[in-house]
């Protein structure tokens, strides 16, 4: 009698998952239009920026509120931030991207205790590029991976100065950087511009 018992339940299959809940988070307003903001401020390492960004935000069929962004600022000091980001949902996916222009003229004053009194202008020029796609696997919870690309460039730099008299020095012929990942996701936010409940992590 053991024996049969054993291989019967041996034989049976394994219980099912529950199903997942229902996901949390509230439907998309379906509203769409657009959105513009002059930008003005101040930093020590900038002095005044003053620029602009425009915003559209729109729903696709099945999704939650999507937005598309472009901005643009300058500096007195002649840096110039060019960004164009997005996020949009669609059924149960996600993608967002992020694209950017920078030229940032700063001061390098050298490495080490032997530094000169005056520090010498240089200028780095960057171009990034960020993809990040997801998609829900269960009840909240979205996988998928991301990507990133980056170019950094250096002009003005003073012939025979701090950074061209110093071939050991790391980055001074710019470069490329990329990376590529996996992430996992838990969104059950009641509204993915201005949440009054869940969580994001």
């Amino acid at each position: 009698v053991s024996v049969a018992l054993l291989a019967s339940a041996a034989g049976a299959s394994p219980p099912a998952l529950p199903p997942a809940p229902p996901p949390a988070e509230a439907p998309s307003s379906g509203r769409t239009g657009w959105f513009a903001a002059p930008i003005l401020g101040y930093a020590p390492e900038t002095g005044l920026a003053y620029g602009a960004a425009v915003i559209r935000y729109f729903a696709l069929p099945g999704g939650r509120d999507s937005v598309a962004r472009v901005d643009a600022r300058r500096t007195t000091r002649e840096q110039l931030i060019i960004r164009q980001r997005n996020r949009v949902y669609w059924d149960d996916n996600f993608l967002r991207s992020r694209f950017s222009y920078e030229r940032f003229p700063d001061l390098y004053f050298g490495l080490g205790p032997s530094t000169p009194d005056d520090p010498e202008d240089y200028t780095p020029v960057e171009w990034r590029g960020e993809l990040e796609y997801e998609r829900r696997i269960w009840s909240n919870l979205y996988a998928g991976g991301a990507f990133e690309l980056v170019h950094v460039g250096l002009e003005d730099v003073a012939p025979g100065g701090l950074i061209d008299g110093d071939p050991g020095l790391v980055g001074r012929g710019g470069g490329w950087q990329s990376g590529l990942g996996v992430q996992l996701t838990w969104d059950d936010r009641d509204n993915v511009n201005a949440a009054h409940e869940g969580s994001f992590a």
